[in-house]
C-alpha cells in the first residue's frame, strides 16, 4: 500500500468532521477510525500507530492488488462505508491523485 495514500486520507480528514480528533490531546484519530461523533470515540483506535494499522489492514485487504485509481478509490469508499459521501473519495483523490 502506498504510504502516500494513508497520508492523503489523514490530510483530508483534518478538514472534515474529525479535525479535532486528529490532535494529540484528543487522541490522534488522524484517519477518523473510532471517532464516531463529537463526544464519542473508541479508545481502541486512539493514536497514530493504531490509526495507521487499522486503516492499512482494511485498505490493503480491499485493494488486494488493485491499482489505487480514482475509480477504485470511489468504489472502496462505497463498498467499505455503504453509501459513502462522494466528497470523501473526491477529497482523497484531489490530494493523492490516482488518475
Amino acid at each position: 500500500m502506498p504510504p502516500a495514500f494513508l497520508l492523503a486520507i489523514a490530510q483530508h480528514e483534518t478538514g472534515m468532521g474529525t479535525a479535532g480528533w486528529g490532535k494529540p490531546e484528543n487522541g490522534s484519530y488522524v484517519l477518523g477510525y473510532g471517532a464516531y461523533s463529537e463526544n464519542n470515540a473508541d479508545s481502541t483506535y486512539a493514536g497514530v500507530d493504531n490509526q495507521m494499522n487499522y486503516a492499512a489492514r482494511q485498505i490493503a485487504g480491499w485493494f488486494n492488488g488493485r491499482p489505487y485509481t480514482a475509480d477504485n478509490i470511489r468504489q472502496f469508499a462505497r463498498e467499505s462505508w455503504g453509501a459513502a459521501d462522494p466528497n470523501w473519495a473526491n477529497g482523497i483523490i484531489s490530494i493523492y491523485g490516482g488518475g
